[in-house]
Formats: structure tokens, sequence, C-alpha cells
């Protein structure tokens, strides 16, 4: 359906998010980006397509990438949890245990039964503490 609208107005930005977002499921990652930006083109300050975006991105073993996609969909959006998370996650997964503790943080304020991330936040501030002198 989403191949469909976009013959027939190819520059629809949700179409080419939500056929991304199908790719991203498909795990076909680099097929996926180019939908994103088709949709982050249209519609630059829509911070759930760098979301997505980034996602596809930190998938793809990009992280350096997929971070600066996290960090403008939470310029655009700073109560974005799910870009909050996503960024934390990244960091914590990339061994930036220090730089994932604000966003995750920022993610339990925004979204406080959020057990992901109260979960991984926890289990940072452990290897945290045990890597003080």
């Amino acid at each position: 359906s989403y191949e469909q609208a976009l013959r027939l107005v190819p520059d629809y930005a949700e179409a080419h998010n939500n056929l991304g977002n199908l790719l991203v499921k498909e795990r076909r990652f680099d097929d996926a980006l180019p939908h994103f930006d088709a949709a982050i083109a249209k519609l630059p300050d829509n911070p759930s397509y760098h979301n997505n975006r980034g996602i596809a991105l930190a998938r793809s073993q990009k992280p350096t990438e997929a971070i600066a996609e996290f960090n403008r969909a939470v310029q655009l959006d700073a109560e974005y949890p799910d870009a909050w998370f996503n960024l934390g996650r990244l960091f914590s997964e990339t061994g930036q245990l220090r730089e994932a503790v604000l966003p995750l943080q920022t993610t339990l304020r925004l979204r406080p039964n959020s057990e992901a991330a109260r979960r991984l936040l926890e289990e940072i501030q452990r290897k945290l503490s045990v890597q003080r002198p």
C-alpha cells in the first residue's frame, strides 16, 4: 500500500516513513534508509523521522550517525521519550556509559514506568560505581 501511495505521490513523507519502518522490521536497513531520507527531506523538523532513521542506522552498525539522528530528534522535541531512550541505549551499547546516564534519566522523567530504561540505568550505574577508584 505504501509503495502504491508513493507511486501516486512520490514525496509523501508519511508513506516513506511508514515503509521505512516496515523495512526495518524486515531487517532491510539499507533499503529503509532512503525512505527515511525522503521523509526527512520533505519534513526535516519531524522528530519521529529522525528517530526512525537513527534506529535503522544503529541496526546497520553505524552508531555515530545514529547518535546524531537521536540527538536531532530530541533537539526537535525535548519531550520525546523514545528518542531519549534510544540515545541512552546506543550510548550504553557502544560503551559510552557516562553519556548514557542523562538520556536514560530523561526517559524516566518523561516516562516514569519505563522498566527498560530503569533496568538499563541501574545496570550502568552499577558498572560506573565499580569503575570508580
